[in-house]
């Protein structure tokens, strides 16, 4: 019971940078090293070092440094580095250490280019929807437009479709 409450602290704790007084009496510096690697931040014991200094409370950096490098350890995947990559999450440098760091790269390297690529649809798929929107509009006549114009829009509405088949295509051969 004890270790799941020290677990959802430093899960607390970690979600922000700063602590409140209470936490510092109780903080497993450890347990909060790990969390904020794993949740794949940079190190915040010098955030921590500031709150806790206003309650005369310093952190152990050396328990706080050997939990955050086992949390490295576990954080610093190729999936993760695929899925901060794909997120276009904020790189942090948890994994700028030698032995975590080419792996993780990998994966956030594909992850980005997975990124780009769902953006260009995202912009496809925009264009298409304000395709249908001028259709619509030429359709019941609160746009000028005549059948050959409504015929335009379809065919470039077609092309973007195809577009962004071709882009998905693109994406699962990345993967």
């Amino acid at each position: 019971m004890k270790n799941i409450l020290i677990l959802g602290l430093a899960a607390l704790i970690s979600s922000c940078s700063a602590m409140s007084p209470k936490e510092c009496k109780v903080a497993d510096w450890k347990t909060v090293g790990y969390q904020d690697a794993l949740n794949g931040n940079d190190t915040q014991i010098a955030d921590y070092n500031k709150s806790c200094a206003k309650v005369n409370i310093k952190p152990n950096t050396q328990l706080y440094m050997q939990g955050y490098n086992q949390g490295a350890t576990v954080f610093c995947t190729y999936d993760n580095g695929l899925k901060t990559g794909k997120n276009d999450d904020y790189l942090s440098n948890v994994c700028k250490r030698p032995g975590l760091e080419y792996n993780f790269m990998q994966g956030y390297q594909k992850g980005q280019k997975i990124y780009a690529k769902q953006q260009e649809i995202n912009t496809k798929q925009q264009t298409i929807d304000n395709l249908d929107q001028k259709i619509n509009a030429i359709k019941n006549s609160t746009a000028k437009g005549s059948a050959q114009d409504i015929d335009l829009l379809y065919r470039e509405k077609e092309l973007a479709g195809q577009q962004i088949s071709l882009l998905k295509s693109e994406i699962s051969n990345i993967q």
